[in-house]
């Protein structure tokens, strides 16, 4: 699984909850929309930061 499934089972997902949030009139779309937007950022921050940590070092 790469980044890019990834990236869009989040949306997906995230897209499915706040269409039940926005239904119940919980939150405003502009700020579900930033809301994903951050999330999408720190989950591809979080990715980087686990692939960089577990990548083989190639030897000298």
């Amino acid at each position: 699984m790469n980044w890019d499934t990834v990236q869009q089972l989040l949306r997906i997902i995230l897209y499915s909850v706040g269409a039940f949030v926005l239904g119940d009139a919980v939150a405003s779309a502009e700020l579900y929309q930033g809301l994903i937007a951050g999330t999408v950022n720190v989950a591809a921050f979080a990715w980087w930061w686990f692939w960089e940590r577990n990548r083989a070092t190639p030897p000298a």
